[in-house]
């Protein structure tokens, strides 16, 4: 990563995509030293044993589908603000 590289303050995936879907995806994220640290919510259609495993063992947020907009605003502010905040710590 370069060092004047602007980084999201979260990434929001969907398990179920096509090509490369949101579990290979948020396990190359948490792979990468420079993006291990990056907030990630997975959406899913299912609220399966299996989902809820990954999400906790790769230390993520699930939030299940059909959406709630006010539980993924909650989740997305809490990772937002803290971004912020520390944006405005460092300069």
């Amino acid at each position: 990563m370069k060092k004047d590289q602007v980084l999201p303050c979260l990434v929001i995936l969907d398990i179920n995509m096509p090509v490369l879907d949101g579990k290979d995806t948020c396990r190359q994220i948490k792979s990468d030293p420079d993006l291990k640290d990056l907030p990630v919510i997975l959406f899913s259609t299912s609220n399966s044993r299996t989902d809820q495993l990954f999400a906790e063992t790769m230390q993520v947020e699930l939030v299940t589908k059909p959406l709630n907009f006010s539980e993924l605003e909650t989740v997305a502010l809490k990772f937002v603000d803290k971004c912020h905040f520390e944006d405005r710590t460092r300069s």
